[in-house]
Protein backbone atom coordinates (compact mmCIF):
# COMPACT_ATOMS: atom_id res chain seq x y z
CA UNK A 1 0.00 0.00 0.00
CA UNK A 2 2.78 2.13 0.46
CA UNK A 3 3.77 2.15 -3.18
CA UNK A 4 0.55 3.25 -4.12
CA UNK A 5 -0.28 6.86 -4.90
CA UNK A 6 -3.71 6.40 -3.49
CA UNK A 7 -2.37 4.69 -0.17
CA UNK A 8 -5.07 2.34 0.81
CA UNK A 9 -7.38 0.98 3.85
CA UNK A 10 -6.77 -1.53 6.72
CA UNK A 11 -10.01 -2.47 8.87
CA UNK A 12 -9.20 -5.18 11.12
CA UNK A 13 -11.98 -6.57 12.34
CA UNK A 14 -12.77 -8.70 16.75
CA UNK A 15 -15.00 -8.72 19.14
CA UNK A 16 -15.72 -7.76 22.51
CA UNK A 17 -13.48 -10.85 24.11
CA UNK A 18 -11.62 -8.60 25.98
CA UNK A 19 -14.01 -6.11 27.43
CA UNK A 20 -16.11 -8.85 28.47
CA UNK A 21 -14.19 -12.23 28.60
CA UNK A 22 -15.50 -15.63 29.03
CA UNK A 23 -14.71 -18.17 31.29
CA UNK A 24 -11.44 -20.86 29.89
CA UNK A 25 -11.43 -18.08 26.75
CA UNK A 26 -8.19 -16.36 28.14
CA UNK A 27 -6.51 -16.45 24.71
CA UNK A 28 -9.63 -14.63 22.88
CA UNK A 29 -9.69 -11.95 25.53
CA UNK A 30 -5.86 -11.32 25.25
CA UNK A 31 -6.41 -11.80 21.05
CA UNK A 32 -9.38 -9.48 21.12
CA UNK A 33 -7.79 -6.67 23.10
CA UNK A 34 -4.48 -6.37 20.75
CA UNK A 35 -7.68 -5.38 17.98
CA UNK A 36 -7.60 -2.12 18.80
CA UNK A 37 -4.09 -1.32 19.83
CA UNK A 38 -2.42 -3.44 16.35
CA UNK A 39 -5.04 -0.56 14.67
CA UNK A 40 -3.34 2.09 16.78
CA UNK A 41 0.40 1.47 16.11
CA UNK A 42 -0.07 0.32 12.56
CA UNK A 43 -2.25 3.52 11.97
CA UNK A 44 0.94 5.64 13.58
CA UNK A 45 3.54 3.46 11.47
CA UNK A 46 2.30 3.97 8.17
CA UNK A 47 1.54 7.85 8.58
CA UNK A 48 5.37 8.11 8.98
CA UNK A 49 5.65 6.17 5.59
CA UNK A 50 2.55 7.16 3.56
CA UNK A 51 -0.25 9.27 5.03
CA UNK A 52 -2.99 8.05 2.83
CA UNK A 53 -2.56 4.77 4.09
CA UNK A 54 -5.12 4.12 7.19
CA UNK A 55 -5.69 1.53 9.40
CA UNK A 56 -9.01 0.98 11.93
CA UNK A 57 -10.71 -1.76 13.50
CA UNK A 58 -14.40 -2.69 13.98
CA UNK A 59 -15.20 -4.52 17.29
CA UNK A 60 -18.88 -7.10 17.17
CA UNK A 61 -20.57 -6.34 20.44
CA UNK A 62 -23.19 -8.80 22.18
CA UNK A 63 -25.63 -11.03 21.31
CA UNK A 64 -25.18 -13.62 18.52
CA UNK A 65 -23.90 -13.35 15.09
CA UNK A 66 -25.81 -14.51 11.87
CA UNK A 67 -26.29 -18.30 11.90
CA UNK A 68 -26.93 -19.21 15.46
CA UNK A 69 -30.02 -20.27 16.64
CA UNK A 70 -29.35 -18.80 20.47
CA UNK A 71 -32.40 -16.33 21.76
CA UNK A 72 -31.91 -12.68 21.21
CA UNK A 73 -32.36 -11.39 24.86
CA UNK A 74 -35.45 -8.34 24.99
CA UNK A 75 -34.37 -5.03 24.28
CA UNK A 76 -31.20 -6.55 22.05
CA UNK A 77 -30.64 -6.38 18.64
CA UNK A 78 -28.96 -9.31 16.67
CA UNK A 79 -25.52 -8.30 15.23
CA UNK A 80 -25.47 -9.50 11.71
CA UNK A 81 -22.76 -9.31 9.13
CA UNK A 82 -24.26 -7.05 7.14
CA UNK A 83 -23.92 -4.98 10.25
CA UNK A 84 -20.01 -5.50 10.29
CA UNK A 85 -19.89 -5.07 6.74
CA UNK A 86 -21.59 -1.50 6.71
CA UNK A 87 -18.87 -0.89 9.43
CA UNK A 88 -16.00 -1.99 7.43
CA UNK A 89 -17.20 0.15 4.64
CA UNK A 90 -17.66 3.22 6.35
CA UNK A 91 -14.24 2.92 7.81
CA UNK A 92 -12.77 2.45 4.10
CA UNK A 93 -14.75 4.70 2.77
CA UNK A 94 -13.77 7.68 5.40
CA UNK A 95 -10.28 9.34 3.96
CA UNK A 96 -8.78 11.51 6.96
CA UNK A 97 -10.19 8.57 9.35
CA UNK A 98 -7.11 6.33 11.17
CA UNK A 99 -5.85 4.24 14.56
CA UNK A 100 -10.10 4.09 15.22
CA UNK A 101 -12.16 1.44 16.65
CA UNK A 102 -15.82 1.50 15.57
CA UNK A 103 -18.27 -0.84 17.51
CA UNK A 104 -21.20 -2.67 16.20
CA UNK A 105 -23.27 -3.74 19.19
CA UNK A 106 -26.50 -5.67 20.02
CA UNK A 107 -28.46 -2.78 22.56
CA UNK A 108 -26.48 -4.15 25.60
CA UNK A 109 -25.49 -1.55 28.64
CA UNK A 110 -21.73 -1.20 28.56
CA UNK A 111 -20.37 -3.40 31.94
CA UNK A 112 -19.42 -1.39 35.15
CA UNK A 113 -15.88 -2.68 36.82
CA UNK A 114 -16.83 -4.00 40.31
Amino acid sequence: MCDQATGGAIVLVGDDAATHPRQDEVAAACAAGAIPALARALSGEFARRHPQVRVNAVVMRGAACDGTTDPVPPGRATVRGSHVADAVLLLVESVGVSGRCLAVEDGTPPSLPP
